[in-house]
């Protein structure tokens, strides 16, 4: 402001001085702070920036989010903890909800996701015959809402160490993580849809709904036991219209929500524009099928990395 202020004398180099003056300033007061981190501070931070540096590299956007949480985690004692079981089949539930209560946004989160998958289901069921773009909305918000919910399932699959003293075969963590998910979401999503299914009349669609969650849960299963991004990846083929690995990282990230989005839209346009029973529970007997595969699925992925 002083050096394009008018006057009868140039100011700018008044101006040139003070910002110079400021620099030094902060020049100074940052040595100063930088002379009073403690060593281990420091060592940690280099240590997490090294792992994010590798992950952008890697285009591993869950590591990226590991590190930086592990960095800014706080160490304090959780102001509400969950007792621990007293049977061995309630310990992975246990540890899931535990996780979920230490994460507070996680579970908000999850929360608005499925009230707004809610309420794209129902302008979808208002118009089955249109309604494929809400329908497809519905279901993609609704995986980002198990998505949140399976953040001990993702951690397994990170880590296969961390498991490794449960009494239980690492192939048999996929089932145990799915219960914590899918009871949430019957909570979250299909209390509000029950109560609008009541008031419109549309009860008989409860039944794909509880397939459709147990399907949305499988795929975000499927999406955390894929392991590392491989570099071989990055090589792929060269075709007419381009290098192939850009496709094959793309389907590598989104196998999860392809297998269990992409039918489920099929599906569920059949439950919709059914006017007898028989298609709806077609439909959900579909639609268990495909949670039940996809399943086998990740528990395949799961066996993979514990055997790399």
């Amino acid at each position: 402001p002083l050096a394009l202020a008018g006057g009868t004398a140039p100011l700018w180099p008044v101006a040139l001085g003070l910002l110079a003056l400021a620099a030094a300033g902060s020049i100074v007061a940052g040595d100063r702070a930088a002379a009073t981190v403690p060593a281990a501070a420091l060592r940690a931070r280099a240590r997490t920036m090294g792992e994010m540096s590798a992950a952008v590299y890697n285009l591993d956007a869950r590591r990226v989010a590991t590190a930086y949480r592990g960095a800014t985690a706080t160490s304090g004692r959780a102001r509400f903890a969950l007792r621990p079981p007293r049977r061995r089949w309630l310990v992975l539930p246990w540890r899931d909800l535990t996780a979920l209560i230490r994460a507070p946004s996680r579970l908000a989160w999850s929360v608005l996701l499925s009230l707004a998958a809610v309420g794209l289901g129902a302008l979808a069921a208002r118009t089955p015959h249109g309604g494929l773009l809400p329908l497809a909305a519905a279901l993609g918000v609704g995986y980002l809402a198990a998505s949140g919910l399976c953040e001990g399932a993702r951690l397994d699959g990170d880590d296969p160490r961390r498991s490794g003293q449960l009494p239980f075969p690492y192939r048999e963590l996929v089932w145990w993580h799915a219960i914590v998910p899918c009871l949430l979401l019957a909570v979250l999503a299909g209390g509000p849809a029950a109560v609008l299914a009541a008031a419109t009349g549309h009860v008989r669609l409860l039944l794909p709904l509880a397939a459709t969650i147990a399907v949305l849960v499988g795929g975000v299963l499927v999406n955390g036991y894929r392991g590392q991004l491989e570099g071989e990846m990055f090589n792929g083929f060269d075709t007419p219209v381009g290098n192939s690995s850009g496709v094959t990282i793309t389907l590598w990230y989104a196998t999860g929500p392809l297998l269990a989005i992409a039918p489920m839209i099929v599906l569920w346009h059949i439950a919709l524009a059914s006017t007898k029973p028989g298609g709806i529970v077609a439909a959900t007997l579909l639609a268990v099928a495909l949670a039940a595969w996809l399943g086998h699925i990740a528990a395949n992925r799961a066996t993979g990395l514990k055997a790399a």
